[in-house]
């Protein structure tokens, strides 16, 4: 299972640009910056954050990361517009999909 934060440090997020950066340690142990746009591999599906869609930010406001276990676990949170244009808080776990491939942040 992809688990970026395990081997990722300095993690951020700018809700302007949807950049997720973070320090990661390459295989050689030397640790590099990287950058993954979140918008372009999550969307908002009726009031849900989901992979495999695209411009959350479009339908979404509030976005931060919150960190769980210890910092071991990396969560995307916001409050997204429904179909019906209710807005619902909403959250996705990034950990579950993304992964440090040779410190390059990636979608696994």
């Amino acid at each position: 299972m992809p688990n970026f934060s395990h081997t990722c440090s300095s993690i951020n997020y700018d809700p302007n640009s949807t950049i997720l950066s973070a320090e990661c340690q390459a295989r050689d142990g030397e640790w590099l910056p990287t950058e993954l746009r979140l918008s372009d591999h999550i969307g908002n599906i009726d009031g849900e954050l989901q992979f495999g869609d695209q411009n959350f930010q479009e339908t979404c406001q509030d976005c931060h990361l919150e960190f769980g276990d210890g910092d071991q676990s990396v969560w995307l949170l916001c409050t997204c517009q429904t179909m019906d244009g209710d807005w619902k808080p909403t959250q996705i776990l990034l950990d579950s999909r993304i992964d440090n491939n040779d410190s390059q942040l990636e979608i696994g």
